[in-house]
C-alpha cells in the first residue's frame, strides 16, 4: 500500500505492508509564492511532480513497485485549484492560508449571518478556504472565473491526475465550505450565492471508497501497475489521527508540524462549544474530529534556529543540537516565557492581536534557555486548547509530527500535561492513515479500526516526570495570566 501526503510545504510517500512494516519512504518539498502579504499561491504541477518523485523513490525497485495493490491520499485542505474541463489548472492554486478574501468574508457574513457557514460546513467563516476564494475570483477576476470549468482542491485534483476522475472525501469537502455536513452533499444555497453549479465540483466519496484504477499515463509516470486501485483519502489531520490510532471517542491527537493541531475524536459534532473548534467527519465512519490550531507552532523553533543565530555563529544549529542543548536547561527555562504567535493566532481569544513575545530574560539564560522557552510556550498553548475539549485524557495524548522526533519536546508535553504521551513508531502518521485507506479500498482491511490497529501498533509511551509537574503548573498559570495583561498592553 502507498500512502501519499500532499501537504503545504512538501509531499511524502510511504510504502507499507499490511503488518505495518515500512518498506520505503521519500519526501520532496515545494515552494509557495507571495505577491502580497495576504496572498499565498502554489503551482499544482509542483504537487504532481513531488508525488511522482516520492512514489518512485518509496516504491524502490520495479519488482517491489509491481506489488503495490492500492494508493490513497492525505492532503492539505481548503486550497483552491481552478481548472479546465480536463483538470488542467488555469491559474496558480490559492492556498488555504491565503487571506485575501476579507471583503468577501464580510459580504457573506452580512448575507447569511456569521454562524451560518460554521453550522453548515463545520468550519468558521474566515478570509480563505474555497468558498471565499471562489467568490474572490468571481468579483476580482471575472474572465478567469468564467473560464474555469472545475473548481477543485488538492485531493480531487490529484485524484484526477491518478485516475481521470475528480473525487473528494467528506473530511476535505467540509473544509472547502461548500458541503453540508448534515446532507454529506454540496449545499445548493452556497453554490447559488457563488454562482457555480454542481457540475463544476468533484464527486464526494467516503474515505476508503475505491475511485478507480490508475490511468495509463499516471501508471507510467509513477512506475506502478495500471491495475493498482486508488481509494478516496482524507484531510491530513484526519489521516494523521487514523494513522496514530485516534479512532475512538475521547481520543486526542496533537499533530506537530508547521501548525500544531489538537484533534478531539467524538461520535457527533458539537456546535455549542464556546471555543468554536472547526469540525469535520473523520476518516473513520461514524466519528467526528474537532480541531483547534496553533498556526505557528512549528515555525517558532525554526525561526529561532534560522533567524536569530544566537546559538552559534555562522550556520544555524540543527534541531537535534538544539534539542540536546535545551535539555541541559532546567524545566521552566529559568523563568523565561515565550508566546508562540509569530503568525496571528485564532485561539484563545486572549491571543487576538498579540504578537510573539519573549519575557523574563536575565543574565542567567543563554540561547538554549530561549529555545527551551519556545518549546514550553508551544506546549502551554496546547494545554489551553485541551481545556476546550474537557482537559487532558487520563489515558494519554497521542503526538505525531516533528516534535515527536524530539525527546525533549515530547517529555515537556508529558510533564506539563501530567499524562502519558503516546508516540507512534512512524512519526508521519498522515501517510500511515492514507495507507490504511488504501488497504481498505483494496479489501486488505475490513474497516478503519482493523487497519489502524495493524498499522499503528508500534507505539512508545513517554511518562511524565512528576518532579517537573509543579514547575509547569506554575509556568502555565503565568502563561495564561500574563497573556491577558499582554493583550491589554498591545491594544494600547
Amino acid at each position: 500500500m502507498l500512502g501519499i501526503d500532499v501537504g503545504t510545504t512538501g509531499a511524502k510517500a510511504l510504502l507499507m505492508d499490511t503488518a505495518g512494516a515500512l518498506l520505503g519512504s521519500a519526501y520532496r518539498g515545494y515552494e509557495s509564492t507571495h505577491d502580497r502579504p495576504d496572498t499565498c499561491e502554489q503551482n499544482p504541477a509542483d504537487w504532481w511532480n513531488a508525488v511522482v518523485a516520492t512514489v518512485r523513490e518509496a516504491a524502490g525497485t520495479p519488482e517491489r513497485a509491481c506489488r503495490v495493490a492500492a494508493v490513497s491520499l492525505s492532503t492539505q485542505g481548503g486550497t483552491l485549484v481552478p481548472t479546465d474541463r480536463n483538470g488542467e489548472p488555469v491559474c496558480p492554486a490559492i492556498v488555504w492560508n491565503d487571506t485575501r478574501c476579507t471583503e468577501e468574508m464580510h459580504a457573506f457574513g452580512a448575507r447569511f449571518g456569521e454562524d451560518y457557514l460554521y453550522r453548515v460546513s463545520g468550519w468558521s467563516l474566515q478570509p480563505g478556504l474555497n468558498a471565499m476564494q471562489i467568490d474572490w475570483l468571481r468579483k476580482n477576476n471575472r474572465p478567469l472565473f468564467e473560464r474555469t470549468e472545475l473548481f477543485l482542491s488538492v485531493p480531487d485534483y490529484i485524484a484526477m491526475k491518478l485516475t481521470g476522475k475528480a473525487v473528494i472525501d467528506p473530511s476535505n469537502a467540509g473544509i472547502n465550505q461548500l458541503m453540508s455536513l448534515e446532507k454529506k452533499d454540496w449545499e445548493d444555497e452556497i453554490l447559488d450565492y457563488l454562482g457555480i453549479t454542481r457540475r463544476q465540483l468533484p464527486k464526494i466519496a467516503d474515505s476508503g471508497a475505491v475511485i478507480g484504477t490508475l490511468c495509463p499515463a499516471a501508471a507510467q509516470e509513477l512506475g506502478l501497475p495500471q491495475d493498482a486501485l486508488v481509494a478516496a483519502g482524507g484531510h491530513d489531520q484526519y489521516c494523521a489521527a487514523l494513522g496514530a490510532g485516534a479512532v475512538e471517542n475521547g481520543d486526542i491527537l496533537v499533530a506537530s508540524g508547521t501548525a500544531w493541531v489538537v484533534t478531539a475524536i467524538s461520535e457527533k459534532p458539537r456546535f455549542d462549544n464556546p471555543a468554536r473548534p472547526n469540525q469535520s467527519l473523520h476518516t473513520v465512519p461514524g466519528k467526528w474530529g474537532a480541531l483547534l490550531s496553533l498556526e505557528s507552532g512549528g515555525i517558532c523553533l525554526e525561526w529561532l534556529r534560522k533567524s536569530l543565530n544566537t546559538l552559534r555563529a555562522g550556520a544555524p544549529l540543527s534541531l537535534k543540537e538544539i534539542d540536546a542543548g535545551a535539555a541541559q536547561c532546567p524545566a521552566g527555562a529559568n523563568g523565561a516565557l515565550f508566546y508562540p504567535y509569530i503568525t496571528p493566532a485564532t485561539y484563545p481569544p486572549e491571543a487576538a492581536g498579540c504578537p510573539s513575545t519573549l519575557l523574563g530574560l536575565t543574565i542567567t539564560q543563554d540561547g538554549f534557555a530561549v529555545a527551551r522557552a519556545v518549546m514550553e510556550g508551544v506546549v502551554y498553548q496546547v494545554l489551553w486548547m485541551l481545556e476546550a475539549f474537557g482537559g487532558r485524557p487520563a489515558g494519554g495524548l497521542m503526538l505525531t509530527g516533528g516534535a515527536a522526533k524530539s525527546a525533549l519536546w515530547t517529555q515537556i508535553l508529558a510533564d506539563a500535561a501530567g499524562v502519558p504521551v503516546l508516540v507512534p513508531g512512524i512519526a508521519d502518521t498522515a501517510c500511515v492513515g492514507a495507507a490504511v485507506l488504501a488497504g481498505i479500498g483494496a479489501g486488505l482491511f475490513r474497516d478503519a479500526r482493523q487497519g489502524s490497529r495493524a498499522m499503528a501498533s508500534q507505539t512508545r509511551t513517554v511518562y511524565p516526570n512528576e518532579q517537573n509537574r509543579p514547575v509547569y503548573e506554575e509556568g502555565y498559570r503565568r502563561f495564561k495570566s500574563t497573556l491577558r495583561a499582554l493583550q491589554a498592553c498591545y491594544r494600547e
